[in-house]
């Protein structure tokens, strides 16, 4: 058997062909996307803009129109997509080239740097058909079979023809496609299509095409109330008897933010500072009952706090390794991590660890958590390993103290909104890797999360190795000595949250800058009414 160039077969001890980076090294993050996916379903974090539901409904229904639904090739469908989604994203770099989010956007920056007319038929092909690569998206099915289909599913929008593979509308996706559609002119509706259908177009043709902006949803309109509706309203018969329903946490979600927005002082960031919100508050849980929205937010922030911590210890012992260095006596090089963490933490609290204290005194340092984060990040960020590591350390400590009374609702909240099964939770992480090592001494903990690190990193790492053929491998340990191969740095998830604050502007209930609108503050009135 002869093997090409690329290919091996298992076991192969050799350098990877291929070698990825992964976001999760410890396989811990996955706790908190089922949070966040379940508190803010329909929408996933590169659903940038609420107006494509309504497009591709709108796309649907022409392809309907034209007769071509009958045509049970799904190359078709596939092209008739690319050719509309290609033309939008003309239409935003021609005329509106700093609203963000358009499917295709890079590819036609580039193109009308170039003189036109501007390619549309070439780059709407399938990638790689007759060696062609120069288009403006390699999946088949356009940006709508990569971020948009499965939202549009879950939503009830478009369903999947399986038998012929292709994508057809729901009623309730031709009700949107109807409401889309009554605010684009019928000649604007005609003009899209007949250009959609050409090999080459101009500036000008595109240019009398604005209404189709992604922006463009004027207040009031059947299709701003359809995606009113969708994110923010849900029936209250249905909400009381049904509190952890997706669509009603999503109302919820939605409510609760618009509420933030306009009541709370804040600076920064809004989705942080609304995070930080619940989590000061411990969302706002009263004697033994929890909101599932507000509860959850502050497990979510929690849950992404520990992992951080983690994920700083793996962070920083790959930083005192070199991949072009010989492997490393493991006793030794913990050791040495540990001393350089003891005088760090000594520096930080100006106290005199020995480490024989027990690893329960960190907890009693008296700054705040969310302050103590916001330091681990700027260690984490310059790098100060070494400091990054005590800072995490100190706060893997103090995140227990602080809510160590919330752990009966902690458990309740993840059994609830399935957290508590994945790798990662936080009652996994304070048993694993606080409780274990509270009453040890300072020295012999730090040295026993390092092995924890390793060893959960590892585990995960060929496991991904073996049911996805992907190597995310940072780091080998092998006769008692570790060898740096990879690296990673230490990452949050990404919640949702500033996809609904685009949402919310897009729709007018939220400003430019995040304040509430007049408009927000007369749906936020009906929504707490």
């Amino acid at each position: 058997m002869t093997l090409k160039k690329g290919d091996y077969l298992a076991p192969f001890w050799a350098k990877p062909t291929t070698y990825y980076r992964g976001r999760d090294p410890m396989g811990l993050q996955n706790s908190s996307a089922v949070m966040y996916s379940r508190l803010l379903s329909g929408m996933t974090n590169v659903t940038s803009r609420i107006r494509y539901y309504g497009f591709f409904c709108w796309v649907f229904r022409e392809y309907q129109a034209l007769g071509l639904r009958e045509n049970t090739n799904p190359e078709v469908q596939k092209v008739f997509i690319r050719r509309c989604e290609l033309l939008l994203s003309y239409i935003h770099t021609i005329i509106a080239p700093d609203i963000t989010g358009a499917i295709g956007s890079t590819y036609t920056g580039n193109k009308t740097k170039e003189e036109p007319p501007y390619p549309l038929a070439e780059g709407a092909r399938l990638y790689g058909k007759d060696g062609h690569t120069d288009v403006y998206f390699q999946n088949s099915w356009g940006g709508f079979g990569l971020v948009y289909s499965g939202t549009l599913q879950f939503l009830g929008l478009v369903s999947k023809a399986e038998e012929f593979d292709i994508f057809l509308l729901t009623p309730e996706g031709e009700a949107l496609a109807e409401a889309f559609a009554k605010n684009i002119p019928q000649e604007g509706q005609r003009l899209f299509l007949e250009v959609a259908n050409k090999k080459n177009i101009n500036r000008e043709e595109v240019e009398q095409l604005h209404p189709f902006l992604l922006t463009h949803i004027p207040e009031g309109t059947e299709e701003w109330q359809f995606y009113i509706r969708l994110l923010t309203e849900v029936e209250e018969e249905f909400k009381a008897q049904n509190p952890y329903a997706l669509s009603v946490l999503r109302s919820e979600v939605a409510r609760q933010y618009l509420f933030f927005a306009g009541s709370v002082e804040k600076e920064g960031y809004l989705p942080a500072q609304f995070l930080l919100h619940n989590y000061l508050h411990k969302g706002f849980r009263q004697d033994d009952s929890i909101d599932p929205v507000s509860y959850g937010w502050y497990y979510y922030q929690l849950n992404d706090w520990l992992h951080y911590c983690l994920e700083v210890f793996l962070w920083g012992l790959l930083s005192g390794l070199n991949e072009e260095d010989p492997p490393r006596p493991i006793r030794a090089y913990f050791k040495a991590i540990t001393e350089e963490v003891l005088a760090k933490l000594n520096d930080i609290t100006g106290k005199a660890f020995t480490g024989e204290e027990p690893f329960a005194d960190l907890g009693l340092i008296p700054e705040e958590t969310h302050l103590c984060q916001g330091e681990l990040e700027k260690c984490s960020k310059n790098p100060l390993e070494h400091e990054a590591m005590a800072r995490a350390l100190i706060q893997l400590v103090k995140l227990y103290r602080e809510n160590e009374e919330e752990i009966p609702f902690l458990e309740k909240i993840a059994l609830h909104l399935g957290a508590f099964e994945q790798n990662g939770n936080v009652l996994q992480v304070f048993g694993e890797y606080v409780l274990k090592n509270l009453e040890r001494p300072l020295a012999e903990a730090i040295e026993n999360i390092l092995f924890q690190i390793v060893n959960g990193h590892t585990q995960v790492a060929y496991r991904k190795l073996v049911s996805s053929g992907k190597n995310v491998i940072k780091l080998i340990v092998e006769e008692g000595r570790i060898q740096r191969v990879g690296w990673e740095s230490p990452s949050y998830t990404s919640p949702r949250l500033g996809i609904l604050t685009g949402f919310l502007q897009d729709l007018q209930l939220l400003g430019p800058k995040n304040e509430l609108t007049e408009r927000g503050e007369q749906q936020l009135k009906k929504l707490t009414t």
